[in-house]
């Protein structure tokens, strides 16, 4: 694996939260004041960090939280403001990454992804803000974990608050690494790259179908 340096990452870090940002900005600015916005966005991270601090409900727990907004899904989870940058990382989503889960917090989304999928995860993301809706089967992305990548596909969960504005956004990870390992197995090689043999092969299907049927066959699905 070709690793970046620490500059790279930083500029390709800066230019996705500058595009993200700027998305978001030509969405509500017909809608909405600088002023609204900055406090409708500040508000929210405030709740946040006060683990949704109530004063009739004391600290609710964030795990099952964000678990009701993603469907209750039993996969590894996270959620990022608009900007990308993690809100919450599970467990199960820090294991995944071999990551303390506390270490994650504020971390940009951006920096775990392969910089080669970079333009597609940012482009799926602006889609996320400018639609508002939950989406299924994004991907698959590469996922840097260390020195290793990891080959996942993505469910979305969108965050509207009462205003109408969509304030985070909760990312359920379906890791296919092993399901692309034993279809890749080839026991008369010695070295394994079977990332990089199925990947073009999912990216370059012709038609979104064609896409989704390459991905059944290696994806598991949740009893």
């Amino acid at each position: 694996m070709i690793k970046l340096s620490q500059n790279k990452k930083i500029a390709l870090s800066a230019i996705a939260i500058f595009l993200v940002t700027f998305v978001f900005m030509l969405l509500f600015l017909e809608t909405s004041s600088h002023e609204d916005q900055h406090a409708a966005i500040s508000g929210h991270a405030d709740v946040i960090g006060a683990d949704h601090q109530t004063e009739d409900e004391g600290s609710i727990d964030l795990e099952a939280h964000y678990r009701s907004v993603a469907d209750n899904s039993t996969l590894p989870i996270f959620a990022t403001d608009i900007e990308g940058r993690i809100l919450y990382a599970s467990s199960e989503y820090a294991e995944l990454l071999d990551i303390e889960a506390e270490k994650l917090k504020d971390r940009l989304y951006f920096d775990f992804i392969n910089s080669k999928d970079l333009p597609l995860v940012i482009s799926a993301y602006a889609k996320i803000i400018q639609s508002g809706e939950d989406r299924a089967g994004l991907g698959p992305y590469r996922m840097i974990k260390g020195d290793e990548e990891l080959l996942v596909l993505l469910n979305s969960y969108a965050v509207i608050d009462e205003d109408e504005v969509l304030t985070e956004i909760v990312f359920a990870v379906n890791d296919l690494t092993k399901q692309a390992e034993e279809l890749n197995r080839d026991e008369n090689e010695e070295e394994k790259k079977w990332i990089y043999d199925l990947y073009p092969k999912i990216k370059d299907m012709p038609t979104q179908s064609d896409t989704r049927m390459m991905v059944d066959k290696i994806t598991y699905k949740e009893e």
